[in-house]
């Protein structure tokens, strides 16, 4: 009834729980003001399970104020993501601040913890400290602490623009790595300080991790051995972000290194993501046969060889292409071999003006492809995709196992007898 009014008030315990726990921070203390009952709801532990902290956030005082959510309700965090929207000082030091409450709080039950830059224009100031703020989370062990703190299962510090270096990242595997299983360590906008010797030391330390996703300057072959031989879990997904040097060095993990990765895990998915930098001749180095390759993402123009490598090499095997940029060569014949030669290609991005005659033919020839071509009369059009859908890659689902079938299924039938 139009211009009725309700008394939401009124509603039962369960819908409201199921309705606070979409609104934002600010929403959440308004809302705590409204009745008792509200007040109640607010206060049970399930809304506070899973919180996003926006920095700075519709607050007079920013920092007292997300310091003192971090304190009253932070002991039942269990997935934190911290959005910081800027990077000016301020921005910085509340956030800094903020890492601290959480570092400090006892009992700790964050299992997850993602930290994002957004609307960022650059490297911000004071990173130093800002890393030094980071290290001190993660530096405090459950060992140490016992039942009081609880280890980090998953961390994503893809998007913070600093650049991660050895000690921060010692400090994460050491105190947290035998609980990880998801780790993002992949940034495209600062330059990765994480050593081969550091990545080594860590992978043998997470036996549990399936998502690994960091820069292929931090690995080597004898990297890629020390996790096939000490991982005890079952890794379903490792991503490479490849960079100019990467080109160039001498000590990248081998065929024979990916063969027995394969051997290892036979369902296991790669992702290799090329920055625009990486030299266009230097895709050899990096693509081997033996690599289990489902998502790939060109980021800089590629030329037909390269489209040519990745139909010979990978075809049998890969899930998702993305071209982000528009290509060197001619390369309109080369693309309807790879999406009718790969018989898994789900996914297809390109950012380039392809013909009307090879859309529709990709289109017709495998309609329940996913991609961003958009037909317009005679022309051919493409529908930008976020960086983040481009950049989401093929990661195989769990495997559980199946239940045990009893071996005499008809025993009753025999019983009956």
């Amino acid at each position: 009834m139009e211009g009725a009014s309700y008394d939401y008030s009124c509603l039962p315990l369960v819908p409201l729980v199921s309705v606070f726990k979409y609104l934002d921070l600010n929403s959440r203390c308004s809302t705590m003001a409204v009745c008792r009952k509200w007040r109640s709801v607010m206060l049970s532990e399930s809304i506070w399970r899973e919180t996003i902290y926006d920095v700075p956030g519709k607050w007079k005082d920013p920092a007292k104020a997300l310091e003192r959510i971090a304190e009253d309700f932070g002991r039942w965090h269990r997935k934190v993501t911290i959005r910081m929207k800027g990077g000016d000082p301020k921005v910085v030091f509340v956030t800094m601040n903020l890492i601290c409450a959480l570092s400090e709080l006892l009992p700790r039950r964050i299992q997850s913890l993602t930290i994002q830059c957004v609307l960022h224009g650059g490297f911000f100031r004071h990173a130093d400290e800002f890393k030094l703020c980071l290290r001190n989370f993660f530096d405090k062990s459950p060992i140490s602490y016992g039942n009081q703190l609880t280890g980090l299962h998953y961390v994503d510090l893809s998007s913070v623009i600093v650049s991660l270096h050895d000690p921060l990242f010692a400090a994460l595997f050491n105190n947290h790595g035998q609980w990880l299983t998801h780790v993002n360590l992949q940034n495209k906008l600062a330059h990765c300080r994480i050593t081969v010797t550091a990545m080594k030391a860590a992978v043998k330390v997470m036996k549990q991790v399936e998502d690994l996703r960091i820069c292929m300057a931090s690995i080597d072959n004898d990297g890629l051995q020390a996790m096939i031989a000490n991982n005890q879990g079952s890794l379903r997904h490792l991503s490479l972000l490849c960079r100019y040097v990467d080109g160039f060095r001498q000590n990248r993990p081998t065929d024979d290194a990916w063969r027995a990765f394969n051997n290892r895990w036979p369902q296991a998915a790669v992702t290799l993501i090329f920055t625009r930098n990486y030299p266009i001749d230097k895709f050899r180095a990096v693509m081997l046969p033996s690599v289990p390759l489902k998502t790939v993402c060109f980021e800089q123009p590629v030329d037909t060889s390269t489209i040519g490598l990745i139909t010979d090499m990978y075809k049998a095997k890969l899930y998702k292409v993305v071209l982000r940029s528009k290509p060197a060569d001619y390369i309109n014949n080369q693309l309807v071999s790879l999406v009718l030669d790969s018989p898994h290609l789900r996914v297809l991005y390109i950012m380039h003006n392809l013909e009307f005659a090879t859309a529709t033919l990709i289109n017709e020839r495998k309609p329940k492809i996913k991609h961003n071509i958009n037909f317009q009369d005679e022309n051919v059009r493409f529908e930008p995709v976020p960086e983040e859908e481009s950049l989401r890659p093929f990661v195989p689902k769990q495997v559980t196992s199946k239940i045990m079938k009893f071996p005499y299924s008809n025993l009753w039938k025999h019983r009956e007898d």
